[in-house]
């Protein structure tokens, strides 16, 4: 309790995935979200984004703003295409769909800006917690060289006295 520091402590490190993998993962991601969603049919109707938003985060966790970015367009087109009238299409006949695309999108961003928020403070802790690990070493060995310049001294003294 006490004085204590608060430290946070992050010990897994963020994944650095490859870009082909992380895009890849963008690309399944929507297919797999819509088979879902068509399969479950009337079960999810009145809300049938949500496996999609899944998608979204998937990707963006794994692979940051980009493939999260990649997901929310083609989860944008494919919510359009299958579950918006006129179906199979992708014109918007009424100003609602429209609407509801549009909240669609800004969530799939805020999820994907998110993700990328935590990736980059992840990130940023592991280059301080770095450096901080750099530093104390530099630290220690110049403690270790002014304790031998410490423990020499009296030697020096008693050297000095002796002429």
């Amino acid at each position: 309790m006490g004085d204590e520091p608060l430290l946070l402590n992050v010990k897994s490190r963020i994944p650095h995935p490859d870009r082909l993998l992380s895009y890849s993962v963008a690309l399944i991601s929507v297919p797999l979200a819509l088979s879902l969603t068509l399969s479950l049919g009337s079960r999810i109707q009145p809300i049938p984004a949500s496996l999609f938003f899944v998608a979204v985060m998937v990707s963006a966790w794994y692979g940051g703003w980009g493939p999260g970015l990649v997901t929310t367009v083609l989860s944008t087109l494919a919510i359009n295409y299958y579950f918006i009238p006129p179906y199979n299409s992708l014109n918007i006949a009424e100003a609602g769909s429209f609407i509801r695309l549009g909240v669609f999108v800004m969530a799939a961003l805020l999820i994907s800006g998110l993700n990328q928020a935590r990736r980059a403070a992840i990130y940023r802790e592991q280059r301080l917690r770095s450096a901080s690990q750099q530093t104390e070493a530099a630290l220690r060995d110049s403690e270790a060289r002014y304790r031998c310049l410490a423990n020499s001294i009296p030697q020096l003294v008693w050297l000095a006295n002796s002429d």
